[in-house]
């Protein structure tokens, strides 16, 4: 699988909004982190579902991933939440559009006991796609 970190990926407003839009959330332009704002682990349902729309756009799945691993980073036995394998799935089938969010929440080789939660998952995935900055 190719890495394509050329291609850079930030949020946008026009994700954001169209995002906030289709899943009935707040926003404002004074969100400065508006992804991790919304993020809440009862809409991780609703996330995963907008994810396989047809007429979703990159830049609103880029979010969608965003959104979904600050949700689970929230929640306790990821092992046990078959919701999570299926969003690493989609970031896995994916890895081009998210492997930017792949490196970031991986937390490059900090100890896990200061990292997110869900950092020994994403690293793994890194690992074994040798994804690097």
């Amino acid at each position: 699988m190719e890495n394509s970190l050329n291609i850079p990926k930030f949020p946008n407003a026009n994700a954001r909004m169209a995002l906030a839009k289709r899943l009935n959330l707040p926003y404002h332009e004074n969100m400065q982190d508006w992804e991790y704002e919304v993020a809440d682990a009862v809409l991780i349902d609703d996330f995963l579902n907008a994810y396989d729309l047809n007429d979703i756009t990159e830049e609103e799945r880029f979010l969608l991933i965003e959104m979904l691993f600050q949700a689970f980073e929230e929640m306790d036995d990821l092992e046990k939440d078959t919701r999570w394998y299926r969003t690493l799935s989609l970031v896995e089938n994916n890895l081009d559009l998210h492997t930017q969010t792949v490196l970031y929440w991986a937390n490059g080789a900090e100890p896990f006991e200061d990292s997110w939660n869900i950092a020994p998952f994403i690293r793994k995935l890194r690992d074994q796609y040798n994804l690097e900055k």
